[in-house]
Formats: structure tokens, C-alpha cells, sequence
């Protein structure tokens, strides 16, 4: 029985390619190339590396899949065979019947000067900079080293993410796709430093806080800008991907390994395991962790009705000012799912199919499959449609790029908010600046 559930992990990954198959889309830097990049390597690579309990035993059968036998698995590996075949329907329609006009947002439509551009980037750069000394001056004295300092407490009274500063630093994003973009048009040298200096604070900023998604989002975003300014190389790809995998390899052996003094046999282990556990977990798109979500709603009878979608108001409020303020779904997710007792380090994301199902039951499961179809659809067109805008090469850089992944690995409410808060000061500093300065 248990071979049944790798078939229809199988069956899942094919339906999943369907979109290129019929060639309605074509495999590049485009929202659904992205996202099939991650089923291949969440959906297909980790259920067969679990098959066969890799990274180890234990790990696989009592952390991941909660010492639940992989039979218990198939109905939920069905259902989501269903949310598969409902999105890739959604996705087709959607590209193929959206409108193929460009925006006429002044944003979009108006490409800033070099002049307006220079000056906002600034501004972001000094904003960053702020930030980052702040936080690194507060976490520093609280006992943070580098790639280790996660912001994690057991109390969540206690409990500080210092939400503000981190989003203030990730401003350096913005500011290192955007000099990076006038860059390749301009060949100012001014762009190249803005881009050189941003990005540095941006990956250590990433390396102090052990987000090496950030770090794989950040070059991923550069190769995204290079090759929509057909600027990216064979050569370029190698090295660019070279460093981002040395700069992930230590992040996550340096997040294995706790103890000050290791042996040289638990050295060896943890590298021989290092690729396993990049793989194989519970992040990302994941069927393991989509059963264990609807076992426990069913379980506890525990439908929130909307109360997880509400969270896409409740959670740009600090919790300085609302102490009170719910935890997200991944946070209770996580606790009440998976044991998690932390504040910052437990948290597991349910994906969009799961929070549907947790908000609105099976009604809600099959109206977020169809939805994110219709997204990642409507995402492709727009890119088609608008692909002179330099907003839009930035905006999609920067993460609707990864927007499947966003959706269906993380959520709703998580993706929307992050996207927010990267998008829409871009907005702002595009909008503004069409004002000021003529079309280009």
C-alpha cells in the first residue's frame, strides 16, 4: 500500500507539468516555472528521499510524518491530487482568457530617470542601513551570532520579532534589483555601487538572522533581472549559483550544529546529512503535513470561518501596540500540529489548500485550489502583457516570481503580507517619481 502513495505523488507531479505539456506555457523566468521547480524538488525529490527514511529514520518518522504508517497518507495525497488538477485547470483558463492589454497604471506605464531613481534608492539604502544597525544592536545584546539568532522565546508575552526593523532592512532588496535593473540600461556606475552595497546588507543581514530562504530568493531575483534585460550567462548562472550554494551549505550546518565542540564523527554525519535536511522537511509544498492539518481539524472540529483570513488585517498591527494580537497559522499550526513550544522557530506554514480547509472546511479547500490557478495564471499574463515596465521586472523579481510556491507551500495571508511589504514601497517610489520626471 504504501507504493500507492509515491504514485500518486507521481500522478501529482505530472498534472502539475500539464501547462507545459499542452505548451500553453513555456519553461523560463515566469511565475509557473518557478513553481514547478519547487513541486520537482517539495512534491517528487522529498517524498522519495522520505520513501527510503533519508536523512535518517527517525527524523522522517517522528518529526515529519508524526509515526503515522505511509498508508495513512494516500486519501490526503488524493485530495491534494484534486487541489492539483483544479489549480492547473484554474492556470489555463486564466492565461489563456486574461486580458492581453498593458496597464495603465502610471506606475507601470512610466519608467522613473535615472536621477529619480538614484535619489529613492538612497532613501530606501538609509532607511535599510537605520534598521540594520538597530537590530543588530538589539539582538546582539540579547546573545545573537551569526546565522544562529532567530528571535525565539518560549513566553509570547515575551516574544519580540522586531517585525518593523526586519522590514525596514529587506528595503536593501528593493534597492539591489532596482540598481541592478537601471544598471544593466544605464552603465552608471553610481547603480553598481547601490547594487553592491545593498546586496551585501542584505545577505548578511540574512546570514545573521539563518534565513537562507532569503538568500535563495535574493540571488534567484538577480538571475530573474539579468535575464529579463538578456544579460544572464551560462557563466553568470555558475556563479551566481555557486556562492548561493556555499552561503546556504555553512547557513544550515552552522543551524545543525549547537554544541561550541563537535567530533569529527558528528562533523562527517552532519555533512553527509546536509542535503537531506534542505530538502526533506516540513516547509514548502508538502502532503505529510497537509494530512496531518486536516486530521486535526476533523479531529478537534476545529473550523475557523474566516478567522485565518481575517489575520491579512490583524497582522500588520506591531504586537508592541496589541499584545494580544492572534499568532499566524503557521505559528498555531506548528503548536498545536507538531509540539512546537517556541515563538519564532516553530512555526509551520500550511500552504493555501490547508488554511482554506482550516478556515472554510472542503468548500474552502476547493475554492482555493481554483483561486490559485486563477492567480498564477492572471501573474503569467500580466508578465506577458507588461514586460517593458520596469516596475514589473522589479515587482516580479523581488517575489510574484515565486508566487506558487508563496500560495500553495506557505499561505494566503503569509504570501500576501510579504508581498506587501516588498511591492508596495516600490508602488510608492514608481508612482511618485512619474510625477516628477517625464517619460523616459
Amino acid at each position: 500500500m504504501s507504493e500507492m502513495y509515491l504514485i500518486v505523488v507521481l500522478i501529482i507531479t505530472v498534472v502539475f507539468f500539464i501547462p507545459f505539456l499542452l505548451k500553453t506555457q513555456k519553461f523560463g523566468f515566469n511565475v509557473y516555472s518557478f513553481f514547478i521547480v519547487a513541486v520537482l524538488v517539495q512534491v517528487f525529490l522529498r517524498n522519495i528521499l522520505m520513501y527510503f527514511d533519508l536523512p535518517n529514520y527517525d527524523y522522517v518518522h517522528r518529526i515529519l510524518l508524526l509515526n503515522k504508517p505511509w498508508e495513512d497518507f494516500i486519501f490526503s495525497a488524493l485530495i491534494f491530487l484534486l487541489g492539483s488538477i483544479l489549480t492547473v485547470v484554474g492556470y489555463i483558463f486564466a492565461y489563456k482568457y486574461c486580458s492581453r492589454y498593458p496597464s495603465n497604471l502610471r506606475a507601470i506605464v512610466i519608467n522613473p530617470s535615472c536621477k529619480s531613481v538614484k535619489i529613492w534608492s538612497c532613501v530606501l539604502l538609509t532607511i535599510s542601513l537605520f534598521s540594520f544597525i538597530s537590530y543588530f544592536l538589539v539582538t546582539y545584546q540579547e546573545g545573537g551570532t551569526i546565522s544562529a539568532y532567530r528571535s525565539v522565546s518560549n513566553d509570547l508575552d515575551s516574544y519580540n520579532a522586531y517585525g518593523g526593523l526586519i522590514e525596514g532592512v529587506k528595503l536593501s532588496f528593493i534597492v539591489a534589483l532596482l540598481s541592478l535593473a537601471y544598471y544593466m540600461t544605464s552603465k552608471r556606475k553610481v547603480f553598481l555601487f547601490l547594487f553592491l552595497l545593498s546586496s551585501f546588507m542584505y545577505t548578511f543581514f540574512a546570514a545573521y538572522t539563518s534565513s537562507r530562504g532569503s538568500i535563495l530568493i535574493f540571488f534567484f531575483g538577480v538571475f530573474a533581472i539579468a535575464s529579463f534585460y538578456n544579460k544572464l550567462s551560462n557563466l553568470k548562472i555558475l556563479i551566481g549559483s555557486s556562492i548561493m550554494i556555499f552561503i546556504g551549505v555553512t547557513m544550515t550546518f552552522l543551524r545543525l550544529n549547537l554544541a561550541d565542540t563537535l567530533s569529527t564523527d558528528e562533523i562527517v554525519t552532519n555533512l553527509s546529512d546536509l542535503v537531506g535536511y534542505i530538502v526533506v522537511n516540513n516547509g514548502g509544498i508538502d502532503i505529510p503535513k497537509f494530512h496531518h492539518l486536516i486530521e486535526h481539524v476533523q479531529n478537534e472540529t476545529d473550523y475557523r470561518l474566516g478567522g485565518f483570513l481575517a489575520n491579512i488585517l490583524l497582522l500588520f498591527i506591531p504586537r508592541s501596540i496589541w499584545s494580544g494580537k492572534p499568532v499566524n497559522i503557521d505559528t498555531e499550526f506548528g503548536h498545536e500540529v507538531y509540539g512546537s513550544l517556541s515563538y519564532g522557530s516553530g512555526a509551520v506554514p500550511p500552504g493555501i489548500y490547508g488554511e482554506f480547509f482550516w478556515d472554510f472546511w472542503w468548500a474552502g479547500f476547493i475554492f482555493s485550489a481554483i483561486m490559485v490557478g486563477l492567480i498564477l495564471g492572471f501573474l503569467d499574463r500580466f508578465l506577458h502583457s507588461n514586460f517593458d515596465s520596469v516596475f514589473v521586472k522589479v515587482a516580479y523579481s523581488l517575489s510574484i516570481l515565486w508566487a506558487g510556491l508563496g500560495l500553495i507551500g506557505s499561505g494566503f495571508v503569509s504570501y500576501f503580507i510579504g508581498l506587501a511589504m516588498l511591492v508596495i514601497p516600490l508602488y510608492i517610489v514608481f508612482h511618485l517619481s512619474s510625477y516628477s520626471y517625464r517619460l523616459r
